[in-house]
Formats: C-alpha cells, sequence, structure tokens
C-alpha cells in the first residue's frame, strides 16, 4: 500500500463552503426552480449577507443584466463565515478542490502569510484581495500554524492594534500588551481576519432596520358611493387569500369641495411606510360627490394593515408527505406531457423566453426526475420509477459494479 502524509491536510471530513454567485447567470438561464442557501448554525449576520446577495444576483440574471457584485461584496461573504469558498461541484466533481482539510471550521479571510516575528509584532506579505478590504486597527485575526502544529491546540489571535506599511509592500502589526504570544508564531503561518467591525456596520441594515427591508405589494378596491358606508377591500398581490375588508360606520356625506377620487384615494391609503407593504394597485367605483376625511381613510388603512398582519402570522403551513407526492407526481407524469405540464409551470428562476432564444439547443419546459440513491434497495425502486437519470453514491465500497451492470 502506497502511503502519503497528510501535512496540512488534517480535516478530510471539513469540506468547504459553496460560493456559486458567478455562476448564477447560467443557473437561471437552463431553468433551476429553486435555490436552497444553507443555514445551519448560522447567525443573522449570514443569513442577512448570503440571502441579499443571492436574491441580487438572480434578480439580474432574470433581467439579462451583467452581475454587479463587487469585490468588497465578495470579501463581506467571505468573511461573514467561510471554511473556504469556491463553485466546487457546480463546476464539475473534483475532490481535491472541495476538501483542504486544513482547518475544521471558520477562519474568514485570509489576509496574509507571516515573513518576520519580532519583538511585540510580526510583518506580513499581505494577499492580493487584501487592497479590496484592507487589515486595520480593530480587526480581529487569528494566526494560522497547521504547517507545524494541530489547530486543536490553541491558537494566537486578538485585536490589530497598528498597521504600518512597509516600503518593500509588507506590513507591520502591532498588537495590545500581552494579547500574542509571539513564541508560538513562526515565519510562514497564515493570518485570516476572523471578524471585521465594519461588517457589522453593513449588516446592521438587514438587521436592525428601521423599515422592513422588503415589502409585499398589496392591492386596494374601493367603493365610495354619496349616502353609503365606504368599503376597501385590501389583498395581497402575491396571497390573494390574505384579505382584509373594511369599511366606515357613517354613510359619506357630500362633498363641498373635493370629492372622492382615485388619486385622492391612492395618496392616503398609499401611505404604508413602516409596514411590509406597499401599494401596488388602487381600482374605485365612485358614486356621487362623496366626502371622505383623511382622519377615515388613515384609520381603514390602520386597521388594514394590522388585520392583513395578523392573517399572515396565523396562516398554517401544511407539510407533504414526500414519497405519496412523489408518487402522485410520478402518476401524472406517465399519463402524459400535457397534464404533467399543467400541473407545474415555470418557477419565478425559470428564465424569460426572450432569453433563451440564442440557446444551441431549447430547455424542455417539461420537468424531469433524477434521482439519487445510496443503496441497492434504493436502486430497485428507482428503476421502476423510469426517471431521466439515476446517480449512484453509495454509502459503502463496493457494489457499485454490480449496480451499474
Amino acid at each position: 500500500d502506497e502511503r502519503k502524509p497528510l501535512g496540512d491536510a488534517r480535516y478530510l471530513l471539513s469540506p468547504g463552503d459553496l460560493y456559486a454567485l458567478q455562476q448564477m447567470p447560467e443557473i437561471v438561464r437552463i431553468g433551476v426552480h429553486a435555490l436552497k442557501i444553507e443555514g445551519r448554525y448560522k447567525d443573522a449576520d449570514y443569513v442577512a449577507l448570503t440571502t441579499a446577495a443571492y436574491r441580487q444576483a438572480v434578480d439580474e440574471a432574470w433581467a439579462g443584466l451583467p452581475l454587479s457584485i463587487t469585490p468588497r461584496q465578495e470579501v463581506q461573504l467571505e468573511q461573514v463565515y467561510s471554511r473556504g469558498l469556491g463553485p466546487y461541484f457546480v463546476a464539475g466533481t473534483d475532490h481535491q478542490a472541495v476538501v483542504r482539510g486544513r482547518s475544521p471550521r471558520h477562519r474568514g479571510v485570509l489576509m496574509g502569510r507571516v515573513t518576520r516575528v519580532l519583538a511585540g509584532r510580526v510583518w506580513l506579505v499581505p494577499e492580493a484581495n487584501a487592497a479590496d478590504a484592507p487589515l486595520k486597527p480593530g480587526d480581529g485575526i487569528v494566526f494560522d500554524a497547521a504547517d507545524w502544529r494541530s489547530p486543536e491546540e490553541p491558537e494566537e489571535g486578538g485585536r490589530v492594534y497598528h498597521v504600518t506599511p512597509q516600503r518593500n509592500g509588507a506590513l507591520e502589526l502591532t498588537f495590545g500588551n500581552g494579547a500574542i504570544n509571539f513564541a508560538r508564531i513562526r515565519p510562514g503561518d497564515l493570518l485570516w481576519r476572523s471578524h471585521d467591525p465594519e461588517l457589522d456596520k453593513a449588516v446592521r441594515l438587514y438587521t436592525e432596520a428601521a423599515a422592513p427591508v422588503h415589502r409585499q405589494p398589496v392591492t386596494v378596491h374601493v367603493t365610495a358611493v354619496e349616502g353609503a358606508p365606504l368599503v376597501t377591500v385590501w389583498s395581497l398581490a402575491g396571497h390573494p387569500d390574505v384579505t382584509a375588508t373594511l369599511w366606515s360606520d357613517e354613510p359619506l356625506g357630500q362633498a363641498t369641495q373635493r370629492a372622492v377620487d382615485v388619486a385622492y384615494l391612492r395618496e392616503q391609503l398609499g401611505r404604508l411606510g413602516g409596514t411590509p407593504y406597499e401599494l401596488a394597485d388602487l381600482t374605485a367605483e365612485v358614486s356621487g360627490r362623496p366626502f371622505a376625511p383623511s382622519s377615515l381613510l388613515n384609520q381603514l388603512r390602520r386597521q388594514a394593515v394590522a388585520q392583513l398582519q395578523a392573517q399572515q402570522e396565523a396562516r398554517t403551513i401544511t407539510v407533504n408527505e414526500p414519497l405519496a407526492v412523489l408518487a402522485e407526481v410520478m402518476g401524472k407524469r406517465r399519463e402524459g406531457d400535457k397534464e404533467w405540464g399543467s400541473e407545474f409551470r415555470p418557477s419565478p428562476l425559470a428564465p424569460r423566453p426572450s432569453t433563451i432564444t440564442n440557446l444551441q439547443s431549447p430547455v424542455s419546459q417539461s420537468p424531469s426526475l433524477h434521482l439519487l440513491v445510496r443503496t441497492p434497495e434504493q436502486l430497485d425502486a428507482a428503476l421502476t420509477m423510469r426517471p431521466a437519470s439515476i446517480t449512484l453514491d453509495y454509502l459503502e465500497l463496493y457494489g457499485l459494479r454490480t449496480s451499474v451492470e
């Protein structure tokens, strides 16, 4: 048997993290229906920055615009949580690229490599990405000595006190008194920025926003008849089943000056700032010259917002049995493409027809089933479903040849 030293690759079961922003235009183009962002054990900062970046990338790809994410934004995504970012299996199978194995945990952004260790300070050769987010006083750092010491041992790290550029392009870093044991640092050690205070400020835009970051469009229909109560019907454009109907306690009188019209209603009922809603459309049926004071419209608007929010909070989520749904789907598929196509519509991530006219081969609008199986028993069941493809990924290291044959 041939044996090879692992070197600094001690953690072969600690893969890097998938980063597919650059591939998003292609992912949207081929008709991917949904994206799942892994968020277990992640904090609100990670969720905020990651979902915002992918939402921006999907919207730009959908509109046919080039990806506009900046190098600074990419550094922020790596800073908030990273064990090494890359497209990995999205770009093809390369296990050596996926698993670096140097550390089992979040590192942050690689800022450079130590070249000199002096009394109370170190010199650092910065990485290329340091220009997009350079080291600065207050940054939290950690020294990575995996070349000669296990990361399971306590690592040296702390807050940067001062950064002094050198003529040769190196950086001299100093730290607070007693914060670093320089005897445990050697030339060649990597230096990672584990915390960036400026990132905290950027994230507060999402986590501590004064107003909702995302607003749901609302449609409003108003019936204003002189001598009858004013009636307003509010509906969420994305969830038509969520509605609120409000009316005035008293009938509307005759206007002596400005009577109710669409412009007036839109101005008063569209004041939804500070709420999770925005006015998408307003229609009105007006009869006679009804008068509705702004105080009445403000009251109805506030009541409508409260009712819509209460309904959304009370909505129940139905969880379907996966095998039952799969059996139903496969049954409809066998009955013909027409019924299959009528049941499953292109998703919001699917490309617009105009964006696929230049494809060498058309994208099929009929969904197809691709199965991943991990045991011979699963393979037997999968074959009865006649899927478009089957991927064998057995947990045991035997049985693949027999299954393929």
